[in-house]
């Protein structure tokens, strides 16, 4: 089958689409990554068919009025993310339909599911949605794209999804039916996840159900399958099954270190952040590891103490296991790694996510949050003081091992291709009442649905 897969966002942000497509194509599937520019060198070196989307997310977060907008808050994050669709909409429409062309399912990640539902109407191809933290509504916990608070009634809960749709709704509903008119398609009066459910749409959830539990109210057709490790042969193929030069040496002369870093997030004084690094270190006695991430942190290597290492590029897979705590941003990506590793995680939450899973590992024992912007050195000894308490150790550790155990990459892969062949409970022999599968067609949406509603049998379908 050809498979086009619409994302956008960081490293961490493609990451687990990455993988899932690289196990797809070794089964014999064709996978297209449809990802900013600056992701290009990532799928390709991965051996992933890759289409351009427009713009670079770095250059967006960095410098432009719309990514510093995005940084400071939820409602700044749906603000940000309506301008910058709208200066590329259409660039974005051009670029994804040409990445569409020829397809024959569509997977589509958070921020472009209107997108993608009115390009898989038009093509007349079925259509997956796929998250890498919750997005469907649920009674048991806010959307965490409007609240970590816990809400104290299950309907209050419920209503902060519908409020995140119809804020979000609301910015792109002008986009969306821009695109449709050029495709001659009806106008669309509501969102695309307003209607998942009824439409019968599978919803494929890339984290562990160890790490978030398939809510009970979710439906067979929203699966959690568990995070996507990326294959040992595409960390060779990036260059990252090495480990920079002098690291291993550095780990094997003393204890365990912290590792500090915050990924592809922008951070507006590396200099200050080192120094922050290095004085917790001190004052904690302990060493550090220091993830350089997209900041060019090479001026500060020069005067570092021993008890300091700083690095570019770095298989998080192979170094977490080997520090005695983890301190970064909470993107999905890095934080199943950490979780994976067994080592407890401080999580220092921008956007998006990252918040949710800073929460989450609070409320799992095994690690503490802070809002970076409350991050200073105090906050940082503190946070990084909790990491060593045995007990968040000791649940650290169970946890990673039973992260382990599991595999994310098959169980969603198993999953695409349950869905793409359309798979039905088998009738009994000789049934006169066997239903045969059939693809339905409904509110202008075309979908691989299944003959009966219990016929799902994807992973989690109980």
């Amino acid at each position: 089958m050809k498979i086009v897969v619409l994302t956008y966002g960081s490293r961490g942000d493609t990451q687990p689409f990455v993988a899932l497509a690289t196990e797809l194509v070794a089964r014999g599937h064709r996978v297209r990554i449809f990802a900013s520019e600056d992701q290009e060198k990532f799928v390709t070196k991965s051996g992933i068919e890759y289409a351009p989307a427009p713009g670079n997310v770095h250059s967006i977060l960095e410098s432009s009025p719309a990514g510093r907008e995005l940084m400071n808050s939820r409602v700044g994050l749906m603000r940000a993310w309506a301008k910058i669709s709208y200066e590329m909409r259409d660039d974005t429409n051009r670029m994804m339909l040409s990445a569409c062309e020829g397809v024959e399912a569509i997977i589509s990640h958070i921020g472009f599911e209107d997108w993608a539902a009115s390009i898989a109407e038009k093509l007349d191809v079925p259509l997956m949605l796929s998250y890498t933290w919750p997005v469907q509504t649920t009674s048991e916990f806010p959307s965490p794209l409007v609240t970590t608070s816990e809400l104290p009634f299950r309907p209050l809960r419920k209503w902060s999804y519908s409020l995140y749709d119809l804020v979000a709704w609301h910015t792109k509903k002008k986009l969306i039916n821009h695109l449709r008119a050029s495709l001659r398609l009806s106008p669309a009066t509501r969102s695309i996840f307003s209607r998942a459910r009824a439409l019968k749409i599978p919803n494929l959830n890339l984290w562990s159900p160890a790490v978030v539990k398939k809510p009970n109210d979710w439906t067979p057709d929203e699966i959690v399958a568990g995070f996507c490790r990326l294959q040992p042969a595409v960390r060779h193929r990036l260059g990252e099954a090495s480990t920079p030069a002098g690291l291993t040496e550095w780990l094997e002369r003393g204890p365990r270190p912290f590792f500090i870093g915050f990924g592809s997030m922008p951070v507006s004084d590396p200099e200050a952040m080192v120094k922050m690094a290095v004085d917790a270190g001190k004052t904690l006695g302990v060493r550090a590891v220091i993830g350089a991430g997209r900041n060019d942190l090479s001026a500060f290597r020069i005067g570092l103490p021993d008890s300091c290492f700083v690095v570019n590029a770095v298989d998080h897979t192979w170094l977490f296991p080997r520090c005695a705590g983890i301190v970064h941003h909470g993107g999905a990506g890095t934080t199943g790694t950490s979780l994976e590793s067994g080592v407890p995680t401080m999580i220092c939450s921008m956007i998006a996510d990252q918040p949710f899973w800073g929460t989450r590992v609070v409320k799992l024992g095994v690690g503490t949050h802070v809002p970076f912007k409350s991050l200073d050195e105090g906050t940082l000894i503190q946070g990084m003081r909790e990491l060593m308490r045995n007990d968040i150790r000791n649940r650290a550790a169970a946890l990673g091992k039973a992260l382990r155990a599991e595999d994310g990459v098959a169980t969603a892969a198993d999953t695409v291709e349950a869905w793409l062949a359309g798979v039905c409970v088998p009738a009994p022999a000789n049934s006169a009442t066997a239903t045969p599968l059939r693809v339905a067609r409904g509110d202008g949406i075309s979908q691989g649905a299944l003959s009966r509603r219990d016929s799902w049998n994807g992973p989690n379908a109980s």
